[in-house]
């Protein structure tokens, strides 16, 4: 077996109390039954033991996955497990066995590909992921070595996500595909955006000649991709003739979309970050957000928003792409990565541009006027918890655009690109 991981995850260490956003909070914490059983089980302290009892309800007792049991935040939507040390309660008496699944892992990302490579990535989410991806001006390298057996979750076949089955058709060119899809995020001979348009160039093709038992032309399509005339010449013939308010107004529409089906969420934390980047825009809703919005039935919603506003963000996340490129193409590289191509090529790379798009809408939100990298590395991980971990664009925004007959490679362009003129 081998291991294929960015080099970046070997420096991951969690900032604990440290954290600026933590994962203790705030979010759903899942225990699978085996876990939650042998947590019941456990030998502790008396006070840890009731706390378990009063924290750790179950909320699916027919689940054989990870959502037999869940944690009952308290009123702050804090983890009661949470010590006034802001260090877990469970990790101080049971060391790392006596986590759920999700504490164990997150926000380490495996799973495995075919029948000899396990991938290993980090989740963006995560405000020391973020950090890290920050620092590495040189870009993200992957390293690829022996698998030493030493994982006892990727040993029991327990991955972050569903594993890519040798049987897939396009298994045969699966590195190709996955290899050439990080080289054109990282060719720095063009912008941003014309990577990100001539990826959806490629992905579009390489999804077609799978369907159509063709894989035998990705090798061929990825050698033509690294003439960077051809590459140029793709990305400039895929550029909408778009201004920036024309943007600003498929930009807002599709964040408003996505904060509605917020505002039905559980989670009071991701309402709130929703809500921030609303009112840093001055988004409103016709009619009017009396009651829980649903855009299914109500068809005639229209967002309206202060245009200004909205320029003054995109000029913070320009400046940002600008004088450092580099950060934006490592959130999209490590986004890309760990994405499982058997789910559709052409759909991986359409959530890779509708959160592009939506990266120019949020990240200036949550940055003050003057901010440092600590700062822009958590309001990346903020964006990224909003828009990717919650499903909001995998099972919603996508299929808005289905519905719309707009899952089409020059739609995404418009997600991507407006002239600067």
């Amino acid at each position: 077996m081998r291991l294929k991981k960015f080099t970046y995850c070997s420096e991951f260490k969690c900032m604990a109390e440290k954290c600026p956003e933590s994962c203790c909070q705030q979010w759903s914490i899942f225990f699978s039954k085996s876990d939650y059983l042998k947590l019941r089980n456990a030998q502790c302290s008396e006070e840890l033991k009731k706390t378990i009892e009063k924290a750790i309800v179950k909320i699916n007792a027919d689940s054989e996955g990870f959502d037999y049991a869940v944690v009952r935040l308290d009123e702050k939507g804090v983890c009661p497990l949470l010590d006034g040390d802001g260090l877990c309660m469970l990790q101080k008496e049971l060391g790392g066995d006596g986590l759920g699944y999700a504490c164990r892992t997150f926000p380490r990302l495996k799973t495995k590909i075919g029948e000899d490579t396990y991938i290993y990535s980090l989740d963006m989410s995560c405000p020391k992921t973020a950090q890290l991806l920050i620092e590495h001006k040189e870009g993200l390298a992957l390293s690829e070595r022996n698998y030493d057996g030493g994982d006892g979750l990727l040993n029991a076949g327990v991955y972050s996500a569903p594993a890519v089955s040798a049987g897939w058709e396009g298994m045969p060119y699966y590195w190709v595909i996955k290899n050439t899809q990080i080289e054109i995020l990282q060719n720095r001979r063009l912008t941003v955006c014309e990577r990100m348009l001539v990826l959806g160039y490629f992905s579009r093709k390489a999804n077609e000649y799978i369907n159509h038992g063709e894989g035998g032309k990705i090798p061929v399509l990825a050698g033509r991709l690294k003439d960077i005339d051809i590459s140029r010449e793709i990305a400039d013939s895929l550029k909408p003739d778009q201004s920036r308010k024309s943007y600003g107004v498929k930009s807002v529409s599709l964040f408003a979309k996505m904060l509605l089906r917020a505002q039905n969420r559980d989670e009071g934390h991701l309402r709130e970050l929703f809500r921030t980047v609303a009112d840093s825009l001055e988004i409103t809703f016709k009619p009017e957000e009396s009651k829980p919005l649903n855009i299914k039935s109500d068809k005639n919603i229209e967002a309206s928003f202060n245009s200004a506003k909205y320029l003054e963000a995109l000029e913070v996340y320009e400046k940002i792409e600008k004088e450092r490129s580099y950060i934006i193409e490592n959130i999209l590289v490590n986004l890309i990565f760990p994405q499982a191509l058997s789910e559709g090529i052409w759909k991986n790379y359409f959530i890779a541009a509708v959160f592009y798009n939506l990266l120019k809408t949020c990240v200036p939100a949550f940055l003050p006027k003057a901010f440092n990298d600590e700062e822009l590395a958590l309001a990346i991980s903020r964006t990224a918890k909003m828009t990717v971990n919650n499903g909001l664009i995998k099972k919603d925004a996508l299929l808005d655009f289905l519905d719309n007959r707009a899952y089409t490679l020059p739609h995404a362009a418009f997600l991507i690109y407006f002239s600067q003129s």
